[in-house]
């Protein structure tokens, strides 16, 4: 069905582009909010608690290195048990691409382009979508690698140009956020990306070293991590907790911040730019896994032939799931985690449980495979 083949470097480029994409524009004021200037700590533990779940999907991936997510789904747990699960999959593939879809109309309309209706914005990126998926993973993942050294060095120039601005004194006090609060931060960090790269074990089979794999899966999601928590700690030292915690897209405002020698200011929108390059190569992720994961759950021989019926349910879904920004952000502040976490987590436990329950059994019985 998927002729094409990524390398392991590839795969984590695409893994750094899924992590730092809508998680820097979201986790500095919602973390903030709770967290004050403890935030870019929250962003550390929260690193740290990822790291097992990044060894669980690895774990279950590896089980079977030639088969994606959906399809040995139904061969763990049973054929119609298994369909039931990789229906849930699928439906909360659409929903993520979906929130992204809306959270990228969002930001467009509410920064760029102001009058124009969220729709006709969503269709026209959603085009590049479908079109990028339709080529195949392979040439979006190459896409990926000719942009991964401007998205560095961007990043780098941002943090460079924003030390002139920094006030240590607004970290001051460290660790006086409660545990509740740090908690609920770490709550709602995980969410926001970590258990939504679930999703790359639809990927895992076109990856053409597996074992290179794992190292690089591992090295991207920490890097990804390591830009989150510097852009949450530039925003809590230029902007302070308290503009950053308001702040509906701070990393804006960080830069608006940025001025060297009077003559580069007001770069925000090579921030935006940035942004709606790695906010792509997420969307594309996930659609492909939406789209893959229906052909392969049906038994379909290709899955082009889905890119544009779902691409329709998509945008709509993206305007119907919320109202406005606002409502948005309510449900990024903890439900949103609430509703992934049996995708991202409990259902991959129940997997990776069931299957080594199995091979033992089938171990005893004389049956190694």
């Amino acid at each position: 069905m998927e002729k094409g083949r990524i390398s392991p470097m590839q795969l984590g480029i695409l893994v750094f582009m899924f992590i730092i994409s809508s998680a820097t524009l979201l986790i500095p004021p919602l973390v903030t909010f709770y967290t004050k200037q403890d935030a870019w700590v929250v962003s550390i533990i929260t690193m740290l608690v990822a790291l097992p779940v990044v060894w669980l999907y690895i774990s279950l991936g590896m089980r079977y290195p030639n088969l994606t997510l959906i399809e040995y789904t139904e061969r763990i747990l049973g054929k119609w048990f298994g369909k039931a699960v990789s229906s849930l999959f699928i439906f909360y593939f659409l929903m993520i691409t979906a929130a992204l879809l809306r959270q990228l109309g969002d930001m467009l309309v509410t920064l760029v382009l102001t009058d124009t209706p969220i729709q006709w914005v969503e269709l026209l990126f959603f085009s590049l979508v479908v079109a990028a998926i339709r080529l195949g993973i392979e040439v979006s993942s190459r896409a990926a690698g000719i942009f991964f050294p401007w998205v560095l060095a961007f990043l780098f120039f941002l943090f460079v140009a924003l030390l002139p601005h920094i006030e240590w004194k607004n970290l001051q006090p460290i660790f006086e956020s409660p545990l509740n609060m740090m908690a609920k931060g770490v709550f709602i960090h995980m969410g926001i990306p970590f258990f939504d790269l679930v999703i790359f074990l639809m990927i895992f089979p076109y990856v053409s070293d597996l074992r290179k794999a794992k190292k690089v899966y591992f090295v991207a999601m920490i890097a990804g991590s390591i830009i989150i928590i510097v852009v949450t700690l530039m925003s809590t030292l230029v902007l302070g907790a308290n503009l950053t915690g308001r702040s509906i897209y701070s990393v804006f405002e960080l830069a608006r911040s940025v001025n060297v020698g009077n003559f580069i200011q007001r770069i925000e929108v090579l921030v935006g730019g940035i942004w709606f390059i790695t906010m792509f190569f997420k969307i594309t992720v996930c659609f492909y896994a939406s789209v893959l994961a229906i052909a392969q759950l049906f038994k379909l021989k290709h899955y082009k032939p889905l890119t544009f019926p779902l691409g329709m349910l998509v945008i709509s879904l993206s305007i119907v799931m919320f109202s406005n920004t606002v409502d948005f952000r309510e449900i990024a502040r903890g439900l949103w985690t609430t509703s992934i976490m049996p995708y991202g987590l409990f259902f991959p436990i129940i997997l990776l449980v069931v299957d080594s329950i199995k091979q033992k059994r089938a171990i005893k019985k004389g049956n190694p495979e």
